[in-house]
């Protein structure tokens, strides 16, 4: 499935979030098509953006 990676304004909580999700999702099969064609991660800046792309 295609993952999105977007920079939305936070306090951190969010992209604290992603890497987990991301972990979640190359590790466990089921889960891309529970979450659909398409997967939008949003993270608070531009760094933590770039970061969660660069684990993809």
């Amino acid at each position: 499935s295609d993952v999105f990676v977007r920079t939305v304004p936070g306090d951190g909580r969010i992209a604290s979030f992603c890497l987990p999700v991301l972990h979640k999702i190359h590790t466990d099969g089921r889960a891309p098509s529970q979450l659909g064609p398409s997967t939008l991660i949003l993270c608070p800046s531009l760094d933590r953006c770039q970061r969660v792309q660069n684990a993809l």
